[in-house]
C-alpha cells in the first residue's frame, strides 16, 4: 500500500525539502511532521498554506496535495 500524501512527498522532493527542512519551515519538530505525513493527525490550514507556498502550488490544487485521509484517488 502506498504511503499517504504521495503527491505532497513528490512535490517536496522536487523543491529539495526533507522532513527536517519542512519541520524548520513550520517551526515544529520532525516527529510532528512525520505524524502528519503518515496521516496520523491532520494538517491545519496554516500549515497547508505554508507548504503550498513552499512547493509553489496554487491554492486551488490544495485537494490534490492534501487529499482527505492523505490518500489520492486512483
Amino acid at each position: 500500500m502506498a504511503r499517504p500524501f504521495q503527491v505532497l512527498r513528490a512535490r517536496l522532493i522536487e523543491h529539495g525539502y526533507e522532513s527536517r527542512d519542512l519541520a524548520k519551515e513550520l517551526e515544529r519538530c520532525e516527529s510532528y511532521v512525520s505524524n502528519r505525513m503518515m496521516a496520523r493527525f491532520p494538517w491545519n490550514l496554516d500549515e497547508m498554506a505554508i507548504i503550498m507556498e513552499l512547493i509553489e502550488e496554487p491554492w486551488e490544487n490544495v485537494y490534490k496535495i492534501f487529499p482527505v485521509g492523505g490518500r489520492n484517488a486512483k
